[in-house]
């Protein structure tokens, strides 16, 4: 039960109102009697004419304050004012004022009658700000467009924050995630909210909006603060401790967005201390809210010493943080694709009416509906789901230059990182001197550095290797340490963070950005064979349209594609990937001035990307008549060639036999002279006399042996080939060859051509057919043959080796090289 008595009561509630007065910085007074008055508080203000004296009457009153009391109040004041023994007088009531009463009391001169509530908002005038809260918020057209947020749990955010805000002692709320999830717009949503309901109503909290990374230079509270209000529209009667006391009384929602950017440059220990400043306004009935990207923390240690106040001590034990309490934390999850078609329904045309205020024609009505449907009509649906990028590519879609339909998936993905970047390089709390190339090249080395590292379960932003920030600000005069260097660049990074992993929650933003890391390593200078394999071996089928996309849009990834082909002469055997090939292969097709270039230099590598060209299709199957016509014309040319590009063309030869037995091509690989040449080391050397025939001098005669048999097929003699053990045979030599088999289910394993085919084949005369048919009619011939084995194999050329078979002409300049620049 309360004992305090009414007077008591009174007293504390006048001394509560003259203690406001004092933290404003007027010297106040209580219990002063003015002629036939005892005045509940005077107050003196030194204005510039004269100084002033104002007298206060406090009302303790849980209850309406009656027409009566406010009557007498106008009485006796009154006539205090009237004499000039006050200036002013102010009645002040803890509730409500009836509307009679306070009317009676405004009709006279000098008076004033005030709630509590309304005489703290007098105090620190707050109106102008509040009115520039709105005043900014209807200028951005956000409720135009905006979409509600939910958290991870599903849970509409705004809920979580009206509950949080009514609740008494609930601790310091922190809303963390992701970049561009909606954190600032969310922050300034709210601010307009809470700003127009205290406007209406002097009992609702005023909202105190800071963005941290505007005043980032301010190492006190007092001096955020300040700033902060000297910024916007005026504040009257500004001063820190009132501020501080209206605070503790419950009368504000204090919101500090962007504490990632006001991390700038800093340690672990100075953001401690920072937020700990931050914190000293957690005191009383206050409301603190943070919001900002799960980025500022580079591991868990971080999370719980800035999040949850508990720190390490030297001994390893975890305490908590004094004088502090921890916050509660809140997570945000993306758009649903429902909700992300919502926001671009109502953004982009928004969008559209700022991009015409610039005197540039307004498009139609049709016009922007029609992009509209574009936009939502299921393409960018992945890309949507998260605010920010929903916004880039509502940006995007305002050029009417930009047909949507037409442009390469690179040429979309290079501008939405450009304008991503852009507004990460604009924000104060980011350092200039790296501007939007530097962060790019860090992004494009975290996304490649993190694709290499695909199988790792564990990755924190504190793992990302330091070169990785050397190789984004190299050329550029900077005074970080390695630690402060990370995170800085770590800021602007568009990953997200898990608890124990970073990621890049968009995928085809990660492919892309690899691309990009791809492009810088075949531009660099020195660029060579051993690069090209790494290149080759980052592809996936995305990374490689994102390439010959942006190929056919830009002479830049054009030059730097052009780069591969000098160093695939020098390529051996490294087994690249379909994908590898496919992309090179797309490349070409759209090149025919490449092909004939290329094709002039009968490299084993072009020859293959050359067949797959002709064939429309990277398969071995030849569909085209094209396709089979190249082959033939390679396996009747692979006579006088060096062993490693005949392996290669036999490679490719078995490869296409699978699925269809050429007979003109199988004559052409079993010459007259080949079998002449092979008759002549066993005929007249007595019948045990064996010929053994190398694979590095009788290639072509040895891949034979390897893979053929003289046997009969339907009566008839023939020469019957195991296609798969020619393959493998060619393949042991031949620096062309994939990871993966091509087969399509259809292939056959044996082939076979009659004699007499190929004697027609070979359209040469009676007599010399005389001297070959031994060959294919005297089996005890055939078996005295036999091939050698040899261990020679060719290896990927790097700059600790050479290659060991053949010496290498120096490599030809391609003439479609990249620009200047």
């Amino acid at each position: 039960m309360d004992t305090t008595s009414t007077v008591e009561k009174g007293n504390a509630f006048r001394d509560l109102v003259v203690s406001m007065l004092e933290a404003a910085g007027f010297a106040s007074e209580s219990e002063i009697r003015k002629n036939f008055k005892k005045v509940d508080a005077i107050w003196r203000r030194d204005d510039i004419d004269r100084p002033r004296l104002y007298g206060i009457e406090t009302k303790d009153y849980k209850a309406t304050l009656t027409k009566g009391e406010c009557i007498n109040f106008a009485y006796e004041y009154g006539a205090l004012v009237d004499d000039g023994t006050l200036d002013s007088a102010w009645l002040v009531s803890k509730g409500e004022i009836s509307p009679d009463g306070r009317a009676a009391v405004d009709a006279k001169r000098g008076l004033k009658a005030f709630t509590y509530a309304e005489f703290q908002r007098r105090l620190l005038g707050l109106v102008n700000y509040l009115r520039d809260v709105l005043g900014r918020y209807d200028n951005s057209r956000v409720a135009d467009w905006y979409v509600h947020l939910h958290t991870d749990e599903d849970v509409p955010l705004e809920e979580v924050v009206r509950n949080w805000l009514a609740a008494e002692d609930l601790p310091p709320m922190a809303i963390i995630a992701g970049y561009g999830k909606g954190k600032s717009t969310f922050a300034m949503n709210t601010a307009a909210s809470l700003a127009a309901a205290a406007l209406k109503d002097a009992d609702q909290r005023a909202p105190i909006l800071i963005p941290l990374g505007d005043i980032m230079d301010e190492q006190s509270l007092e001096g955020l603060l300040g700033k902060a209000f000297t910024t916007t529209s005026g504040v009257l009667n500004y001063n820190f401790a009132l501020f501080e006391k209206l605070n503790q009384a419950g009368r504000f929602v204090i919101l500090f967005d962007g504490f990632d950017e006001m991390k700038h440059g800093m340690t672990l220990q100075k953001f401690e201390t920072m937020i700990r400043e931050l914190l000293r306004l957690d005191r009383g009935r206050a409301k603190i809210l943070i919001l900002g990207r799960d980025t500022a923390f580079h591991d868990q240690h971080e999370f719980r010493a800035i999040i949850e106040g508990r720190q390490v001590t030297s001994a390893g034990f975890e305490v908590a943080t004094m004088d502090r309490r921890q916050f509660t934390p809140v997570t945000i999850r993306d758009f649903k694709i429902d909700e992300a078609r919502n926001f671009v329904r109502g953004f982009f045309p928004s969008l559209m009416t700022e991009s015409s205020k610039g005197g540039s024609p307004a498009p139609s009505s049709g016009w922007i509906e029609k992009r509209i449907e574009e936009l939502v009509g299921g393409e960018f649906d992945t890309l949507l789901v998260r605010p920010v990028h929903a916004r880039m590519l509502c940006q995007i879609a305002t050029d009417p230059n930009v047909v949507l339909g037409s442009i390469s998936k690179y040429g979309l993905f290079d501008r939405f990182v450009h304008f991503l970047l852009d507004r990460e390089v604009s924000k104060r709390g980011r350092d200039p001197r790296f501007g939007i190339d530097s962060r790019r090249k860090f992004n494009a080395q975290v996304a490649l550095w993190l694709w290499r590292q695909s199988g790792a379960s564990t990755v924190t932003l504190n793992h990302i290797p330091f070169q990785l920030c050397q190789i984004a600000v190299r050329g550029i005069n900077h005074d970080y340490d390695e630690l402060s260097l990370r995170r800085e660049l770590a800021q602007g990074c568009l990953v997200d963070k898990g608890a124990t992993t970073v990621f890049f929650n968009h995928r085809s933003l990660q492919e892309f950005l690899v691309a990009n890391a791809i492009v810088d390593m075949s531009l660099a200078p020195g660029f060579q064979t051993k690069t090209l394999f790494d290149c080759l071996r980052l592809l996936n089928q995305e990374i490689g349209n994102f390439l010959v996309g942006g190929a056919g849009e830009s002479k830049i990834i054009e030059g730097a594609i052009l780069n591969w082909f000098p160093a695939f002469r020098e390529m051996y055997h490294p087994q690249l990937s379909v994908v590898a090939i496919r992309t090179i292969v797309a490349f070409l097709a759209a090149r025919p001035d490449l092909q004939n270039e290329i094709s002039a230099q009968g490299e084993p590598w072009f020859n293959l990307m050359l067949f797959f060209v002709r064939n429309n299709d990277v398969t071995y199957h030849a569909r085209t008549t094209a396709a089979m016509s190249f082959v033939s014309e390679l396996v009747k040319a692979a006579g006088g060639a060096p062993p490693l590009h005949q392996a290669a063309t036999y490679t490719l030869f078995a490869s296409t036999m699978r699925y269809a037995s050429v007979p003109r091509n199988i004559a052409a690989w079993l010459t007259p002279t080949m079998i002449e040449d092979a008759l002549s080391k066993i005929q007249g050397k007595g019948k045990y006399t064996l010929a053994y025939f190398q694979r590095d001098s009788d290639f072509l005669f040895w891949l034979f042996l390897k893979s053929a048999r003289i046997t009969k097929v339907d009566g008839e003699v023939a020469v019957e080939i195991d296609v798969e053990r020619l393959r493998e045979s060619a393949a042991s030599l031949s620096p062309v060859d994939l990871v993966e088999e091509l087969k399509d289910g259809s292939e056959q394993s044996v082939v076979s051509v009659t004699a007499q085919t190929l004697y027609r084949a070979w359209d040469i005369s009676p007599k010399r057919l005389d001297k070959i048919r031994p060959f294919f009619n005297d089996a005890s011939l055939f078996a005295r043959m036999k091939p050698l084995e040899t261990s020679i194999r060719p290896a990927l050329k790097t700059e600790e080796s050479e290659p060991i078979l053949e010496p290498r002409p120096p490599r030809p300049t391609l003439s479609l090289k990249k620009p200047a620049g």
